[in-house]
């Protein structure tokens, strides 16, 4: 029981490290893709959002991915085709309008909490291709990983939220400031 415990840990942070590779490769990507000449005229002057209205927003992309798991992963592709390629292209339109040290002053203090809370939820939509895998490999193992898997999904939400809440704190009261 103790090693298909610790296989299933192993393999679902192998789904994580997978998963950031792909963020990372199409963040690139979409910074590739930026074009700041279509955003010359953009005013954010009065975009500031409360805390709850970015909790709010990112609560609910960390439910939809947690989510994912009922249609084996296809909501995880698309958040994080979409996440990565905007995010790619919010820092690289960032860069061309500000200075490096208000990019980064702006960006990193909520993203070091956001970032791994969308990595981690976008990995939690894959389990089920984790649990398959293990069910043919260990039939006999399979109610006991079934329940430590929905285990381990309630503690990484609960921490994911918590992340989250954090996260929103930092990024209205001093991200965007």
């Amino acid at each position: 029981m103790v090693n298909t415990h610790k296989r299933f840990r192993s393999r679902f942070w192998s789904i994580v490290f997978f998963v950031l590779a792909s963020f990372i490769a199409f963040s690139i990507g979409g910074a590739l893709l930026a074009s700041p000449v279509e955003h010359a005229e953009m005013d954010v002057s009065g975009v500031w959002e409360s805390t709850m209205e970015i909790f709010s927003n990112n609560l609910s992309l960390l439910v939809l991915n947690f989510l994912g798991i009922f249609t084996l992963g296809a909501i995880n592709i698309y958040t994080l085709l979409i996440n990565a390629l905007d995010l790619g292209e919010t820092v690289a339109i960032a860069f061309h309008y500000l200075d490096a040290k208000t990019v980064l002053l702006r960006i990193v203090p909520h993203a070091i909490l956001e970032l791994p809370v969308i990595i981690l939820g976008i990995s939690v939509g894959f389990l089920p291709w984790l649990l398959i895998y293990s069910k043919v490999r260990a039939p006999e193992c399979t109610s006991n990983l079934i329940r430590m898997a929905i285990g381990f999904i309630c503690k990484l939400f609960l921490v994911c939220v918590a992340l989250t809440l954090i996260a929103a704190v930092i990024e209205s009261n001093i991200s965007m400031r």
